[in-house]
Formats: structure tokens, C-alpha cells, sequence
């Protein structure tokens, strides 16, 4: 990403354990954690066992990671692609993806997002407008946050799940490794949640999504 600081995996790992272990207790509640930074080549195995030390350490299922998929135009970099992480890539204004944007097979467990033209703050107490994947995890993960925020009681890998089937599928039918389950949805994961009548005291055999269907748009229906 096109940040201007710089950070090597030993900064990586020391920085995943320290969340580790200070962020742990219930008392810091639920905790995405959103790396905006990657560089090229295969997950490190140090910062694999990190992220899983993490998951291991926590029996709540309280944290989620997320990371940029990388700004050029090849496989997405780490640690991105690392087993536990939430890899991102960019969408632009016509929800394609941008010229930039890494892709690769680890985004078949990844989502995309809006990178190019953000308008965003910039030294000098100024702003501008920028590209990069590095603004697109962030929204993924503000996504997150907000529903997890208005289901508490929901595991990370429900949040997930929930995030990923509600996404705007883009490209190929499905996961793909440009746009992952597709570019995230605020709308529709929110009107999934509203959609779940048992919170208001009435109980159902199946839930159908989307609502409505339309055979020639979405191809499959899931109960």
C-alpha cells in the first residue's frame, strides 16, 4: 500500500502479540484488527503462528483480522494472504476492479472494497484524494465492527459468514480470486439482520436470501 511508514515482520509479530496478550480480557470487548500495510511473497510462518496464536488464545472468538490485499496488479501480498486473515482488494467507482489491486487465490476468502478516489486526510492538516488497498480494508472492517456491534452475541466466524453472503457479487459467479465474495455491503448485511424474525419473538423453519429473488440475477438461493 502506498502508506509512507515502514514496518518489517519481526515489528508484524511483536505487534500481533501484544494484542495478544493486553486485548484478550472481556473487558476491551470485541476487536477487529485492520492491517493497512503487506509487502511480496508467501506468508511468513512467524506471523502465521502469530495470527493463530491469537484465535487460540481467545475461547470467546472475539478477534478478526483483516489486511490489504496490495497495490501491484499481482498475487496479493502479505500478510494478506495468510490463513486467518481477511485479505481486501479494490473496487473502483463502476464496482470493477481497479488497475492496481492485488488478486490471487487467497482472495477466495476475502472480500472487496472501494480504493480508488477516497477522499481522505493528509499530512499538513489537509485532504485529498488517494488510491489504494489500503483504504479499501478498512471499510470491510468498519463493516464488521457494525455488525458485530448489533450482534454482540455473534461468533467472528458468524460476522464473517454474514458479511461475505450479503457482498455484492462481482465477476466470475461466487468467490473469485479478484473481488473475493465480492464488494461489501452495508445495506444488505443490515436488512439480513432485519430480516431474522426470531429476534422479534417469532420463530420460522427457514430463512430464504436474497429477499427477493431473482432467478436471472442471482442464479441460487441459500436457506
Amino acid at each position: 500500500p502506498y502508506g509512507t511508514g515502514y514496518v518489517d515482520e519481526y515489528g508484524i509479530i511483536k505487534t500481533l502479540e501484544y494484542i495478544r496478550d493486553n486485548l484478550s480480557d472481556d473487558y476491551y470487548g470485541k476487536v477487529i484488527i485492520n492491517m493497512s500495510l503487506g509487502g511480496p511473497g508467501e506468508c511468513d510462518p512467524a506471523i502465521e503462528t502469530a495470527i493463530s496464536d491469537i484465535y487460540n488464545y481467545s475461547s470467546n472468538s472475539k478477534f478478526i483480522i483483516v489486511a490489504s490485499a496490495g497495490n501491484d496488479a499481482g498475487d496479493v501480498s502479505t500478510p494478506a494472504n495468510c490463513a486467518g486473515v481477511i485479505p481486501v482488494s479494490a473496487t473502483d467507482e463502476g464496482d470493477s476492479l481497479t488497475l492496481f489491486s492485488n488478486y490471487g487465490s487467497a482472495m477466495l476468502n476475502g472480500l472487496s472494497a472501494p480504493g480508488s478516489n477516497i477522499y481522505t486526510t493528509i499530512p499538513g492538516n489537509d485532504y485529498s484524494y488517494d488510491d489504494g488497498t489500503s483504504f479499501s480494508a478498512p471499510i470491510v472492517s468498519a463493516v464488521l465492527a457494525e455488525i458485530w456491534s448489533k450482534k454482540p452475541d455473534y461468533k467472528n466466524y458468524e460476522v464473517i459468514d454474514l458479511v461475505k453472503k450479503t457482498a455484492k457479487d462481482l465477476g466470475d459467479d461466487g468467490p473469485d480470486k479478484k473481488y473475493g465474495w465480492g464488494r461489501v455491503d452495508m445495506y444488505k448485511a443490515f436488512s439480513y439482520i432485519e430480516s431474522d424474525l426470531s429476534s422479534r419473538g417469532i420463530n420460522k423453519d427457514f430463512l430464504a436470501w436474497p429477499n427477493p429473488f431473482y432467478i436471472s440475477k442471482n442464479g441460487y438461493i441459500k436457506f
